[in-house]
């Protein structure tokens, strides 16, 4: 279960260039495990699409659709350890 950052990300009225940057930046900053919530006036899927780019890391769900407030709860995952010594790539 990830652990939640308790201040959301507010981008309600953010111009949409700084908005993508702020969205970036936090997932970035994000340990394993972690998320945080994206709080914006419309559907914030633009910005969601960018995490599409930083990788099969990253998760969204949306908590609230609008009209009015739309809330996207972000996490990144665990990427999950083998003690095989070959990495993950035992045979038997």
């Amino acid at each position: 279960m990830s652990e939640t950052i308790t201040m959301p990300l507010d981008l309600r009225g953010a111009a949409p260039d700084a908005a993508q940057q702020l969205v970036i930046s936090k997932a970035k900053s994000l340990q394993q495990g972690k998320s945080f919530q994206l709080l914006a006036d419309h559907d914030p899927m633009d910005h969601l699409l960018l995490l599409a780019g930083l990788g099969a890391d990253f998760a969204w769900a949306y908590q609230e659709s609008g009209p009015a407030t739309w809330r996207v709860q972000i996490s990144k995952r665990t990427v999950e350890t083998s003690n095989c010594c070959s990495g993950g790539a035992c045979c038997g």
